[in-house]
C-alpha cells in the first residue's frame, strides 16, 4: 500500500510486500573473466572503483537503511530510490547527468496459477549496471549462462540492460500464450453452462489482463526515448537491439488487447446463456400456466354451490370432467410442439 501520501518529495517509504531480506550480489565481468560475490553494504562502500563492467543486483527492498546507502555511495536522486520503493509505479524512464532510471514490471505465474506482477528498475551508469527487484526472479536464471559466453561480456554495460528488459519482455509472450490457452478452455465449457464459477473464472482473467495493461503501458514509449535519446550511455550499436524490443512490445501489447476482447466476449456469451437459461425456464412456466387456464375455469366453474348443475348429478360427471381436462392438455401441447414453442 502506498503510505508516502502528504509526506516531502524523495521520503523513503516501502510500499511494496517482504518477500527477501535485502542481499547485494556485485558481478564484475571483461572480455576474459568475470567475479561474483554476495557483500554487505559495508563492504560494497569498501569496494574499489574498477575498469571491468559491473552489474549490482538489489534483492529484497523492506531495509530501507540500505537502499538509502547505495544511493548515497552512487549519488543516486532520492526522488528515484522513493520510486524504486513504491513498487505500484507504472513503467518509466529519467535521465540524469551521469546516469538514466528506468522502471519496468516483470509477470510472472504464482503457486496459484495467477498471474502476478513485480517492478524492476534499473540504474545505468558508465560501466555499471545497477538492478533493484522485490524478489528473487526465476526469469532471469538465464542470465548465468549468458554471462558464461565471452561475446557477451565483450559486449558494453548497455546491452547487460537490453538483454534483461528483453527477457522481461520474453516472458511477455509466454504468459500470453498461458492466458490464450485459459480462455480457449473457458470457450470450451461456457457454452450452455451457467455455473456461478464460470463467471469468476471470467472476472479474475479481466483483473489479470489488467494487470498485463499496467506492465506494458508506457514500456514503447520507454524503448522509443531510448532510440530517440542521444545518450552517451546508449551506444549507437546497441540501438538495433532495443528497436527490436519495440517492435515485441507493440506485438504484446495488440496480444493482450485481444485477449481482453476475448474475455469480454466470454463474459457475454456467460450472460447471453444466463438470460437463454431464464427465458427457457419462464417459457416453460408460463406454458404450464397457459394449459391450466382452461382447467382452472372448468374447476372453478363446476365447484360453484348453485343447486341446478345439470352434470352435477350424473353418474359419470367426474370422470367426464377429467376426461375433458386430460383432452384439454393434450390437445394444448399438441398445438405448442406444432408452432414449436418448446
Amino acid at each position: 500500500m502506498y503510505n508516502n501520501i502528504g509526506k516531502p518529495p524523495g521520503t523513503l517509504t516501502y510500499s511494496g510486500n517482504i518477500y527477501n531480506d535485502t542481499s547485494i550480489h556485485v558481478i564484475d565481468y571483461n572480455e576474459n573473466d568475470i567475479h561474483d560475490k554476495i557483500v554487505d553494504v559495508n563492504e560494497l562502500k569498501q569496494m574499489p572503483a574498477t575498469s571491468d563492467k559491473r552489474c549490482i543486483y538489489i534483492t529484497g527492498l523492506s531495509n530501507i537503511d540500505t537502499i538509502r546507502q547505495i544511493g548515497e555511495i552512487y549519488k543516486i536522486d532520492n526522488l528515484f530510490l522513493e520510486d524504486i520503493l513504491n513498487t505500484m509505479l507504472y513503467p518509466k524512464i529519467d535521465f540524469r547527468e551521469n546516469y538514466i532510471f528506468i522502471t519496468v514490471r516483470s509477470l510472472s505465474i504464482d503457486d496459484n496459477n495467477n498471474i502476478v506482477s513485480y517492478q524492476l528498475s534499473f540504474i545505468l551508469f558508465d560501466n555499471l549496471l545497477i538492478y533493484f527487484q522485490e524478489k528473487e526472479l526465476s526469469l532471469f536464471n538465464v542470465l548465468k549462462t549468458r554471462f558464461k559466453d565471452k561475446e557477451f561480456r565483450s559486449n558494453d554495460i548497455d546491452y547487460l540492460l537490453y538483454v534483461m528488459i528483453d527477457i522481461v519482455i520474453d516472458h511477455y509472450f509466454y504468459i500470453s500464450d498461458k492466458i490464450n490457452e485459459q480462455l480457449d478452455e473457458l470457450d470450451d465449457i461456457i457454452f450452455d453452462n451457467t455455473d456461478s464459477s464460470i463467471m469468476q473464472k471470467i472476472q479474475a482473467k479481466h483483473k489479470e489482463l489488467l494487470t498485463c495493461k499496467k506492465a506494458v503501458v508506457n514500456l514503447s514509449s520507454i524503448i522509443s526515448t531510448i532510440l530517440k535519446t542521444n545518450n552517451e550511455l546508449i551506444h549507437e550499436p546497441q540501438k538495433k537491439y532495443f528497436k527490436d524490443v519495440e517492435d515485441h512490445i507493440s506485438h504484446i501489447k495488440e496480444s493482450f488487447e485481444n485477449h481482453r476482447d476475448h474475455n469480454s466476449q466470454l463474459k457475454d456469451l456467460y450472460q447471453s446463456n444466463v438470460s437463454n437459461k431464464m427465458n427457457t425456464i419462464m417459457k416453460t412456466l408460463t406454458i404450464i400456466s397457459t394449459i391450466f387456464i382452461p382447467i382452472t375455469f372448468l374447476a372453478g366453474m363446476y365447484g360453484t354451490n348453485f343447486i341446478n348443475l345439470p352434470e352435477a348429478k350424473w353418474k359419470y360427471g367426474y370422470y367426464m370432467l377429467w376426461l375433458i381436462c386430460l383432452i384439454l392438455a393434450i390437445l394444448m401441447l399438441f398445438i405448442f410442439k406444432k408452432k414449436r414453442w418448446f
